[in-house]
């Protein structure tokens, strides 16, 4: 879907990747939960279609932003459960800062990513930049 322009059948891309076509159907919707491809209707078909989605690599950056806020919230709850028991705490607190620049770093970068030129398609369906 990088490579190629235009949106790719569901059984296409199970023979193209020499995968089974359930192992295309888990993996599918994984990535268009995570916003990485976008499922399709063609006129007339049938069969599903995918294509990459307007802008995945944003979509993959507030993604995983998203877990690691989930995460650091875990840890501030632990931190705030865990007495101080002097080394613990401070792993802690250097995990909770870790987890603050990064999720900053991610969310600053989606926002650059964002403001470039998204994949563009053409009345057809083909994928252009």
């Amino acid at each position: 879907m990088l490579v190629e322009v235009g949106p790719i059948s569901f059984s296409e891309l199970a023979e193209r990747l020499g995968v089974s076509r359930a192992s295309i159907s888990t993996n599918s919707r994984l990535l268009e939960r995570d916003g990485l491809i976008e499922r399709v209707r063609h006129d007339g078909e049938r069969r599903d279609f995918f294509r990459l989605s307007d802008q995945p690599f944003v979509n993959m950056i507030r993604g995983v932003a998203t877990r690691m806020r989930e995460t650091s919230e875990l840890v501030e709850q632990t931190c705030a459960d865990f007495p101080d028991h002097g080394d613990g705490c401070g792993r802690i607190a250097a995990t909770r800062h870790f987890f603050t620049e990064m999720i900053s770093t991610l969310e600053a970068l989606a926002v650059r990513l964002a403001a470039e030129a998204p994949i563009v398609r053409a009345s057809h369906g083909d994928v252009q930049r």
